[in-house]
Formats: C-alpha cells, sequence, structure tokens
C-alpha cells in the first residue's frame, strides 16, 4: 500500500539512524518498527492472568453455611450468639 506518511523528526532521525547502518532500506526501518509498536501494542491488551482469592481460617466466631437450616437453629441458640459476632 502507498501512502503519504508525516513523521515527526525525533522518529525521522531514529529511522534514518537505523538505514545508515546499512542492513535495511527506509520502507523497510519504517515496516519493521510500524510492525514491532503494533505487535506489541496487541500483546498488552490481552487478558491479564486471573487472580483468585482463597479464604483463609476465620480470625473469630464460628463460620456457619447459611443454607444449612440446622446449623443456623443451632448457632442462635446458643447463649453466647450475640458475642460470637461482635466486633
Amino acid at each position: 500500500m502507498r501512502t503519504t506518511l508525516t513523521l515527526d523528526p525525533d522518529v525521522a532521525a531514529l529511522l534514518k539512524k537505523r538505514v545508515a547502518k546499512g542492513d535495511v532500506s527506509f520502507k523497510q526501518a519504517v515496516n519493521d518498527a510500524m510492525r514491532k509498536g503494533l505487535t506489541a501494542q496487541d500483546m498488552s491488551n490481552k487478558p491479564k492472568k486471573r487472580y483468585v482469592l482463597r479464604p483463609g481460617p476465620p480470625s473469630g466466631g464460628y463460620l456457619v453455611d447459611i443454607n444449612d437450616n440446622g446449623a443456623l437453629a443451632e448457632m442462635m441458640d446458643r447463649e453466647d450468639y450475640p458475642d460470637l459476632y461482635r466486633r
């Protein structure tokens, strides 16, 4: 694809420096730089590894399964029930 491109002076200087080494043409230097930059940008948009929080032991009181009605009733029948969950 043919296009006209206006480069910032610092970018042009970096490209000219690369071409001056003699290993690539200006066209190739521009294509390589753009390809490298666009590929790096695509890589940074990948989803990050998901962090999984694993619960540790309770810091106080008791853990009760709220779906277990028997356990809830037993917990509420305790004399020290209000004190268990007070902080």
